[in-house]
């Protein structure tokens, strides 16, 4: 799993369109994503929107879950399951997909050593 910062803003579309990229980079051995908007309500965040609140099953594992993410108000949080070389080949590509579109890695800046 890992975390789109500011990404609760994203629309259905476009997390519909993230979700294909991923069965696409795949080839269909994950069937989809696994997603939820986080929301802070009384100063307890929890998943909003998505599939991923309903895969936690309580609120305790939600909360963990996003605990251990780091997840923040607003946020999008994406997760996988499956074969464990499935997820992480589909979700490393697709955390590299998502960084390029949102605009937070440039083509330059991807070949820029730091010293």
């Amino acid at each position: 799993a890992f975390v789109v910062s500011g990404g609760a803003t994203a629309s259905r579309k476009v997390v519909d369109a993230w979700t294909e990229f991923v069965k696409k980079q795949t080839a269909g051995a994950l069937g989809g994503l696994l997603w939820g908007k986080v929301t802070a309500v009384e100063a307890k965040l929890s998943l909003t929107a998505g599939t991923l609140g309903k895969a936690c099953g309580t609120d305790d594992v939600t909360a963990a879950v996003l605990h251990a993410l780091h997840a923040k108000d607003g946020d999008l949080v994406l997760a996988a399951a499956g074969p464990r070389d499935a997820v992480n080949n589909g979700l490393g590509r697709l955390r590299v997909h998502v960084a390029k579109e949102t605009g937070l890695v440039g083509k330059e800046s991807a070949q820029k050593l730091c010293w």
